[in-house]
This record gives C-alpha cells, sequence and structure tokens, in this order.
C-alpha cells in the first residue's frame, strides 16, 4: 500500500472480499471503481502477501498427499497433459484416516517431474516433503492402491474445490502465477478451516510485507511444465513409490 495512489478504503475492501472468497479482478474493479489493471496488480500484491506467510510454515502431524489438476478437464480423462492442465500436489496435516479431517493444507506446483500420468511421483513427493513439512514433528503417510494412487478422499474434495473456484471466477489461470493462487486457497483454508478469513491477518501480512511492483510481476519467470508424453517405467515408479512410503513411516506394509 505504500506509494499507492488507491485510497486506503479501497485497498481496506479488496482485503475483506478477498479475506471471504476468490475475487476476479474485473468483479474487485466493478466494486471498488478502479481500473481492471489496477486492481488485477492489488489482487497480486495480496496474494503475494500470503504466499510469504505460506512459504513459511510447515505441516506437523499426519501427513497425506493428494494430486489436484487445474484446467478443463471433461471426461473421459485423457492420460497425457494438454497445455491447459496443470497438476498439483496438495498435502494436508490430517486426523484419522483417508476421510478424516483436514486440519491444515499446502498446495505446490508441479513444475516438472513431480506427477506423471495422475499420479504423484517420488520425486514430487520428496520436493513436497522438503518444502512443506517439519519432519522433526511430522509423520509421512504416502500409502496408495494398486494404481499407485494415493486416494485421500478428504484431500481430493478439497482439490476439487480449488479446480472449480480457479475455473468459474479466473476462468483458468497461467502457469507463470498459479502458484500464488494456489498459496491463496492454502492461506484462506488454513486460516479458517474451510471457513471466513479474519480480515485484520491479511491487512498485518500486507502491511508488514514488501509487494511486487508491476514490472516484477510480469517479469515472473515462467516455470516448467511436467511431461507426460515421454515414456517412463511406471511400474518402476510405483515400487520406488512404496519403498518410499514404508521408509517415511516403517508401520506401512
Amino acid at each position: 500500500m505504500e506509494r499507492s495512489r488507491v485510497p486506503l478504503r479501497k485497498w481496506f475492501t479488496a482485503i475483506a472480499l478477498i479475506s471471504c472468497h476468490p475475487i476476479s479482478a474485473v468483479a474487485l474493479a466493478g466494486q471498488i471503481r478502479v481500473t481492471y489493471k489496477t486492481a488485477w496488480l492489488m489482487l497480486h500484491k495480496l496474494r503475494s502477501a500470503m504466499s510469504s506467510h505460506e512459504e513459511r510454515d510447515r505441516l506437523t502431524g499426519l501427513v497425506r498427499l493428494e494430486l489436484g489438476m487445474c484446467g478443463n478437464q471433461m471426461p473421459p480423462l485423457p492420460r497425457k497433459l494438454d497445455d491447459r492442465g496443470h497438476p498439483f500436489v496438495i498435502g494436508g496435516s490430517m486426523e484419522g484416516g483417508p476421510d478424516g479431517r483436514v486440519l491444515a493444507i499446502k498446495l505446490m506446483q508441479d513444475t516438472g517431474g513431480d506427477t506423471y500420468l495422475r499420479k504423484i511421483t517420488p520425486q514430487g513427493a520428496l520436493r513436497f516433503i522438503e518444502k512443506y513439512t517439519d519432519r522433526s514433528s511430522a509423520s509421512i503417510d504416502l500409502r496408495t492402491d494398486c494404481l499407485g494412487r494415493t486416494r485421500v478422499f478428504s484431500l481430493l474434495k478439497i482439490a476439487w474445490r480449488i479446480e472449480t473456484d480457479i475455473a468459474s471466477t479466473h476462468r483458468g489461470v497461467g502457469t507463470k502465477h498459479l502458484p500464488f493462487y494456489l498459496n491463496e486457497y492454502a492461506y484462506r483454508f488454513n486460516r479458517s478451516g474451510g471457513g471466513q478469513v479474519e480480515s485484520w491477518h491479511l491487512f498485518h501480512l500486507a502491511a508488514a510485507s514488501g509487494a511486487p511492483t508491476q514490472k516484477q510481476l510480469k517479469n515472473r519467470p515462467v516455470p516448467g511444465r511436467p511431461d507426460w508424453d515421454t515414456y517412463r517405467d511406471t511400474r518402476r515408479m510405483i515400487a520406488e513409490f512404496k519403498t518410499l512410503a514404508v521408509k517415511l513411516l516403517p508401520l506401512v506394509s
């Protein structure tokens, strides 16, 4: 908000709106009466503050992983990954079994090698664990079915809701900015358990953290994309994943 020509009351309104639910730049521009360009910049600055907060936190307790997919998907689901598909890994601190309560989540975009044919790869699981879990106080449960899918249904429901919201609110999001949209959803869930976030917390983050300029936002590097076309030994990948699961949680058979 520093050196911004947008009045503070409009910033407060934007913070209150994005705290409650996802909102597009078009909708925000109409509600606070600014240009689309200004609304887009305001929302991305707030998402950057949310992302900084989410990058610092770590998951603890019993942690499970699942695969999500942003982009238009119509059954039958294709095996290959088209340009509109953006897979991501969702991990959660869990209470109970695969249908148990999700206490907190983290979301990680696949920038290459983290997923393959709608499955999480061992490399993707390790990258997520290193980035988002506190190994000193977390137990990682990577049990899979016979097809190599983790099938954590409570996490799947959250992932489906995120996919639907991004598609309906933003009409899709590009690879460059997707991590910040994912962190927005993680931040809102972790602060509220799926309900409404207290606006004051986001206001504090926005006021305390530095925000990127418009030039910095536009010059963000475009991350790599996963390769689902090149042949990979899927059976070997599943076997390696199961070996990793036993190593991380010896009680898993």
